[in-house]
């Protein structure tokens, strides 16, 4: 353990060297030379268009000139765009270049990208110009030849500000360009004349930028390396952080408290004031979109969605506290008006898909439309607050939106897996159980469970979408845009990668399976998700530095991609370490450990196959008492999968091991259960119930297994007590508002620690702690609450715990230490 330890640190130090190295060489290397100015004149580039016919197509693109305005001849112009074939002119005495349409071109918008390189006498320069070519009817022409009309001028000789070198390097990536300013020009009207036989070509300047490149002597040489200062030690902290945790581990050692993962939490009405923005901001975008497209669209796409994956990988509890979505679907469980339905068998079965199909026919439609359509991406974004809203309101919990089939789901499932930040969930206030695997409630182990369940769609659907997911990302990228190719043909690309890379992954696990039959599918897939992740980044971290400017915006994109690779790294480090963990706890047999003894009962000895192992020959028989019921089962299934498959009387909870709302009394086969969790021991030392009891939805049948679905109460209830805890004498009495599950482990835990104190809980409800998720078994069933209570009375008298029951607390001084009572 010391030595992994020690292998983690250097870790960290090694990945800070790697992350900082790009970033703190560049301006080492550049800092000598940054401090000579450059001598060169400076040139600009000037467009102009004008009307032609289709057989003489030439334009008079773009002239250069000096500062002072005089023009340069026979300089090289490079023009270059996404749907235009790279090419070069040369400029003429008066300084202007023309450029031959091809006869194939294409009629609709085109971007060009102009550029002057600059040489050893002139500075270079850029020009971005965006041609409308459009079919004009047969029109009339003056027999004395073409009559040029040129197009009003735009002012393209102002000096460059700060703002332009900042859209300047938005140009040099030419991914997504979004103009700065707009300025429409129609096409000039035509004298009538003698009517020719050629078809007119109106080129149309819709918008220009020009810019002066920024030469590398305008940014202070200590700017990257601050930069890679900063970028070093936010790299090496975790180490830091790391070293803090293992000394607080070894302190919590010597006090008998375990070791858990520190779990950011924030007062819940801070968390409703900030999905009050979330959602205003939502809606808000939305009208800007419809307003002013091009600063909402800039906004949406430029700065929102390039951090979301980032976010996702980092602190996905974050995103899901915060989510304007989840907000909304909360709203209807929040004020007390939904309809509370659980979802169908085939929704719970087939959600993933369903969400996997939205995503990925939204993000190809980005190119066909939302990428350029404000209004449309405007309705889009309604249109998923307003379906997260309904389906809030129709299903219970999140079960019919946010953990089933929300477009992001699939992306947050892959990224988020191992968060580098835990921040608590503060939506499902108590936790419903409406979902199978729930990423909220076990963040750390969701999709694990996913990949190692028993129903195939679970691990099926997962793996297939993280194939799939770094080909379609790539292809969003390279592939054009229309009027480029067609929009099937986008379609058609986008799919077709990610089938390719898909296919890719299949034979990788069939490769794996085939070297080592006990290789886990997690192992292959992680590569993949960690390879989406960083396409991703590669592509948009130019994008994000564009906002920058100058050579900031270079810097920080490498300094980006190395980040991110950096922490992928670790991410995968991390992600195959908790896999043998889960293996451990949760797919091994059981075995003697910790606080919990795992033997049957001595009463139970005498009873056929007592106390011997049972080795299945076929499939395992689980017996349920008293009825002697015998069913044979599937192996690895939990115990309260099996129990509702063949209909069995078990009430349901959190299925995380959490609630403690299924426990059973294992009179047989105990050996032949999967292993206790660190998180179902816990619920068990709450429970305080006789030594043979597990939770069903957490043991996993791996023989044959005798079980009694009511559980065994103890004569006495006995709290575990750590011992050697040195607790406060002078706390003579302990006053706990709440009596929930939170108000009751917190009891729990005082008891253990300080044997003598007074405990008072107090709570609104006028019964003890009770299945919340069972609930409406009220409506059908006869036993009224006596079914439904998590602990009995008996619990309360044995912990010396005092409940003050239907009792509303009107005042708490923390000063004078009073609670005032109502």
């Amino acid at each position: 353990m010391k030595r992994a330890n020690g292998f983690r640190i250097i870790l960290y130090l090694l990945f800070g060297l790697l992350l900082s190295w790009s970033t703190v060489a560049k301006a080492t290397a550049q800092s000598g030379a940054a401090t000579a100015p450059d001598k060169r004149q400076s040139t600009r580039l000037i467009t102009v268009g004008q009307l032609v016919t289709h057989d003489d197509a030439k334009v008079t693109m773009v002239r250069l000139v000096t500062g002072d305005g005089q023009p340069v001849a026979g300089a090289t112009i490079q023009l270059s765009g996404s749907e235009v074939p790279t090419e070069e002119v040369v400029t003429g005495v008066n300084g202007e270049a023309h450029w031959q349409f091809p006869s194939h071109f294409p009629h609709g918008q085109h971007i060009v990208k102009l550029l002057f390189a600059g040489t050893e006498n002139l500075q270079p320069a850029i020009a971005v110009l965006k041609i409308d070519l459009r079919p004009g009817t047969a029109g009339a022409l003056a027999k004395t030849g073409n009559t040029r009309y040129q197009l009003p001028a735009i002012p393209t000789m102002a000096p460059v500000t700060s703002a332009q070198q900042t859209q300047y390097a938005a140009l040099r990536t030419a991914h997504h360009l979004v103009p700065a300013a707009t300025q429409p020009i129609r096409g000039p009207t035509q004298a009538a004349a003698t009517v020719v036989d050629q078809s007119w070509v109106n080129v149309v300047q819709s918008w220009t930028l020009t810019y002066i490149i920024p030469l590398r002597h305008t940014m202070p040489p200590a700017l990257p390396l601050l930069l890679g200062i900063c970028l070093l030690a936010i790299a090496v902290a975790p180490a830091g952080y790391f070293v803090r945790q293992r000394l607080l581990q070894r302190r919590k050692t010597q006090l008998a408290i375990p070791a858990e993962p520190r779990v950011w939490q924030l007062p819940l009405t801070l968390w409703y004031g900030i999905r009050f923005l979330s959602v205003s901001f939502a809606i808000s975008i939305a009208i800007v979109l419809f307003v002013r497209p091009a600063v909402g669209l800039t906004l949406f796409w430029r700065i929102l969605i390039p951090l979301l994956p980032l976010l996702f990988f980092v602190a996905p509890g974050l995103w899901r506290n915060i989510c304007p979505m989840a907000a909304l679907n909360q709203t209807p469980r929040l004020f007390h008006f939904t309809r509370a339905w659980n979802a169908p068998r085939w929704f719970q079965r087939n959600g993933y898909l369903i969400a996997i199909t939205l995503f990925v026919l939204l993000v190809a439609s980005r190119k066909v439309i939302f990428n350029e359509n404000g209004p449309a991406l405007a309705i889009l974004i309604l249109c998923a607050l307003a379906s997260a809203l309904v389906m809030g309101f129709l299903f219970k919990g999140k079960s019919g939106w946010c953990s089933s089939i929300c477009p992001l789901l699939p992306v947050q499932r892959i990224y988020g897996q191992t968060p580098f930040v835990t921040v608590g969930h503060a939506h499902c206030e108590p936790c419903l159980g409406c979902t199978k695997n729930c990423y909220d409630l076990s963040p750390h182990h969701a999709y694990l469970a996913d990949l190692y369940d028993e129903e195939p769609n679970f691990a099926r659907f997962r793996e297939a979408f993280v194939g799939f997911f770094p080909g379609f990302v790539l292809a969003f990228y390279l592939v054009p845009n229309p009027p480029a190719i067609a929009p099937w043909q986008v379609y058609g690309l986008l799919l077709g990668s990610g089938a390719l890379t898909m296919g890719l992954l299949l034979f990788a696990l069939t490769v794996a399976k085939a070297l080592n039959a006990a290789q886990s599918s997690n192992k292959v897939t992680v590569l993949f998700g960690a390879t989406a992740l960083n396409l991703y980044y590669w592509f948009n971290a130019p994008t994000l530095g564009s906002w920058f400017g100058g050579q900031v915006a270079d810097e920080f994109a490498w300094a980006l991609r190395t980040l991110v690779f950096g922490l992928t790294l670790f991410w995968i480090y991390r992600t195959y370490r908790k896999e043998a963990h889960f293996r451990e706890f949760h797919l091994t047999p059981v075995t003697q450990h910790g606080t919990i003894r795992i033997d049957p009962l001595p009463g139970r000895a005498g009873e056929p196959g007592g106390h011997q192992t049972t080795q299945p020959t076929t499939k395992p028989r689980l017996t349920i008492a008293p009825e002697g019921t015998c069913l044979t089962v599937d192996k690895n299934r939990t115990l309260l999968e099996l129990c509702e498959a063949h209909n069995l009387p078990i009430e349901a909870g959190c299925r995380m091991g959490l609630c403690g709302a299924d426990p059973v009394c294992v009179l047989d086969g105990m050996e032949n259960l999967s292993r206790i969790s660190e998180e179902e021991r816990k619920t068990l030392e709450r429970l305080g119930l006789a030594p043979n009891t597990r939770m069903a939805c957490m043991a996993r049948v791996r023989g044959d297994v005798k079980v009694a679905l009511t559980p065994e109460r103890p004569d006495i209830y006995r709290s575990s007590v750590i011992t050697g805890f040195r607790y406060d004498k002078a706390v003579q009495r302990v006053v706990i508002v709440g009596n929930g599950i939170a108000g009751v482990t917190a009891a729990d835990h005082i008891r253990r620690r300080h044997p003598h104190c007074e405990i008072h809980l107090i709570g609104r409800e006028r019964y003890h702690l009770y299945n919340r998720m069972g609930i409406t078994r009220l409506i059908y069933g006869r036993s009224a609450m006596q079914g439904l209570m998590l602990l009995p009375e008996q619990w309360y008298e044995d912990f010396n715990i005092t409940c003050w029951l239907n009792t509303q607390v009107q005042q708490v001084d923390a000063k004078a230490q009073t609670v005032t009572l109502g």
